[in-house]
């Protein structure tokens, strides 16, 4: 019996819900072997736009059983395997649109102009969600299920001998949120892609696109033999605040000579038929999920389609803002996609409830960061967002509208001065950096240098890491930039000077993109702060990777530094001053775990210790000190690169072991020390280091708060 009828047979014998399906794998030969290429084009592009057509070869289908007609209702991509352990957490966006036609042009010669491609029977087959599942890599060769299963709202019919497939997608990058992974793609003629694409960055609704033959997706369609019913429909919209009218519009699909004869409608799922029109309306008065049956019939008999909640009313997200009012005071707004209450904001994660005011004015403390939790009500729906905000009174930024950028395989960066002009410093708290065209979570890190980045930006040694945070990335362009809020896990303290700063981007296995203004700008400046304070001699620049060569210059960072002082918020700060010197086992730092607070004991750490002993001093000035002005420099004898930056009030000897030493001081409850500063340094013990036989420690600034 030939295989067409065999199919038709075993058809006839099912019951009249089910479909037989099948599926086929472009390219050939990949179900189970990786692709050896992989790309971001589409389903990476997060919330960037473009248009994508891929054109399949028709033996793609022939050569696996797909001899005749046959109803495509189903894609599934698959990602890349990536590296081992790689994880992605997943994402969507809601309006995906994807048409399917048979294409006029051989796959290896397509159009550059996307519509003639689009032969006449051109469908529309989903105009909707598309949703991007997380995974984990199992490492290189080791192919991942697949991540992308789209079920399409309107089927495709599609025989093999008309010519090649072609699957046109336009994707407007609107409303994406999450994480999503690279595809899995094979390419060039020997790896057999049997397929080409053609593609535009220029935006969904781009009429042009560059040719790329011998190129191909790994991608599952699933279909249905083409000799018998199969019921599908739509609804539009699909999701809203109810009363909701919805329009259903059948898409089935007959090979009958009079097609479908029946509808019958149940818009609720209670067995009972509500409509036997053919694409009837229908209100949804209440809320909640909404399952649809349609059953459909021809000379062949009837089939049903059911979909669970094909329908969906009152969904909604929530977010909130947070502004500074002063005197530790902040005011918080909630927000809704749609009308909402109930509102119940726990903003200190100990789970009780502080307002149920959509915006209230709450006192947040003196940090600088707060996990908020916020929840929300509408009819029969809840939504949350929980997420650290930001509490810091003060922001100072630079010239955020970017015009030019720079992306690098996993790391980019900006080097740029800044000039503490507060006598009491600053902590600052996190940063607001502006990304383009990358999608998803990046890591943001801040190095500070003494003085200035000039003439460092190889020299990893100079550098300290003060600041560590997470991004989102959400596409954007270099003239109008993604503005991505950075709260940084501990915040950082920086006493009045002088310094370098190094905000650097960093993503796992993918590139990595930073925005920037080209040329010289500033200063920027408040009444602490100053940003680019000497445009003309150190104007910024833009760096590929963490402390490298790879730079242009002039750049100037598009960003802006949150901070708070300790007559804002009582906040202590400990924190780098200025660079010890190198020794036989490296330059010793100068470290505490918390900034000093009264009542609390204050713990210094001196690492990086040749001879695991150290004189540790402080002062209370770090411009003056019984040896004259500071910095001092011991070259003249015998100590070259080794600076004495701090004045010395009180000193201790200091021993430790296995080249650390630490220093405890327990810092009374008198409120008379409440911003009292002062600063530390170290000679460490090092014979082999140089002549003197002493080495310079970092140098730190200290502000007591509360």
């Amino acid at each position: 019996m030939p295989r067409s009828n065999l199919l038709a047979a075993i058809a006839a014998l099912l019951p009249a819900s089910v479909a037989v399906t099948q599926s086929t794998i472009a390219p050939p030969n990949y179900a189970a072997a990786e692709g050896n290429t992989s790309n971001a084009f589409p389903w990476h592009r997060g919330p960037n736009s473009m248009r994508i057509q891929f054109v399949h070869d028709s033996t793609t289908f022939t050569s696996q059983g797909a001899a005749g007609r046959i109803v495509i209702h189903r894609l599934r991509y698959r990602p890349d395997a990536g590296s081992t352990g790689e994880s992605w957490t997943g994402g969507s966006w809601p309006n995906v649109r994807i048409d399917m036609a048979t294409c006029p042009f051989d796959y290896l010669v397509p159009s550059a102009t996307f519509a003639q491609n689009r032969g006449a029977d051109v469908v529309t087959v989903h105009d909707g969600p598309v949703v991007v599942a997380p995974g984990t890599g199992l490492g290189s060769g080791q192919p991942l299920p697949f991540y992308i299963d789209i079920e399409l709202l309107r089927p495709f019919v599609y025989d093999p001998a008309q010519g090649d497939l072609l699957v046109d997608i336009q994707l407007d990058g609107n409303g994406w949120s999450g994480q999503s992974r690279v595809a899995d793609h094979v390419s060039t003629p020997t790896n057999n892609p049997r397929g080409s694409r053609i593609y535009s960055t220029a935006g969904a609704a781009a009429t042009t696109g560059t040719i790329g033959t011998n190129y191909a997706p790994v991608c599952e369609f699933v279909y249905a033999p083409g000799n018998a019913l199969y019921p599908a429909f739509v609804a539009t919209p699909s999701r809203g605040a109810a009363p909701l009218l919805v329009q259903f519009t059948d898409s089935s699909f007959s090979p009958a000579p009079a097609g479908v004869t029946a509808w019958a409608w149940d818009f609720d799922n209670n067995g009972t038929v509500d409509s036997t029109l053919r694409n009837p309306t229908f209100t949804y008065t209440g809320c909640g999920d909404f399952t649809v049956s349609l059953r459909v019939t021809d000379a062949g008999g009837p089939r049903t389609v059911t979909r669970s909640a094909a329908v969906r009313t009152d969904e909604f997200t929530v977010d909130f803002t947070v502004q500074p009012l002063g005197n530790n005071l902040f005011q918080l707004n909630a927000t809704s996609s749609l009308p909402a209450g109930g509102w119940s904001w726990d903003v200190d994660a100990d789970g009780s409830i502080e307002s149920t005011q959509q915006s209230p004015v709450l006192a947040l403390g003196n940090g600088c960061s707060r996990v908020i939790r916020l929840a929300a009500a509408r009819n029969c729906r809840t939504a949350q967002r929980t997420r650290l905000a930001l509490l810091s009174p003060r922001a100072l930024a630079t010239d955020l509208q970017a015009g030019t950028g720079t992306v690098s395989a996993q790391t980019v960066g900006c080097l740029f001065d800044v000039q503490v002009v507060a006598s009491e410093g600053i902590t600052v708290c996190g940063l607001t950096t502006a990304t383009y065209s990358g999608s998803g979570p990046f890591t943001a890190t801040v190095h500070v240098t003494d003085g200035s980045y000039v003439g460092k930006a190889a020299a990893p040694e100079q550098w300290r890491l003060v600041g560590t945070g997470t991004g989102t990335m959400n596409g954007g362009s270099v003239f109008a930039p993604s503005r991505n809020e950075v709260v940084l896990a501990t915040p950082f303290y920086l006493p009045p000077g002088n310094f370098g700063l190094a905000v650097h981007h960093t993503v796992a296995n993918d590139n990595a993109f930073i925005a920037y203004v080209q040329g010289t700008a500033g200063p920027f400046a408040d009444a602490a702060l100053r940003i680019h304070p000497q445009p003309g001699q150190a104007a910024g620049l833009a760096q590929d990777g963490l402390f490298t060569n790879a730079t242009l210059s002039p750049r100037q960072w598009s960003g802006q530094l949150h901070y708070t002082q300790r007559s804002l918020s009582n906040l202590g700060g400990h924190g780098f001053l200025g660079t010890g010197c190198a020794g036989s086992s490296g330059v010793p730092r100068n470290t505490s775990s918390a900034p000093p607070r009264l009542g609390n004991v204050l713990a210094v750490a001196l690492d990086n210790l040749a001879q695991n002993a150290v004189l540790y001093w402080w002062g209370f000035s770090s411009t003056t000190s019984p040896l004259g002005p500071l910095p001092f420099d011991l070259q003249a004898i015998g100590a070259p690169g080794c600076m004495i930056r701090t004045g010395i009030d009180a000193s201790v000897l200091l021993t430790g072991s296995n080249g650390i030493a630490t220093f405890g001081f327990a810092l009374p409850n008198n409120g008379n020390l409440l911003g009292t500063q002062f600063f530390s340094q170290g000679l460490s013990l090092d014979p082999a280091g140089n002549a003197l036989g002493l080495v310079a420690t970092d140098a730190a600034g200290f502000v007591v708060g509360q």
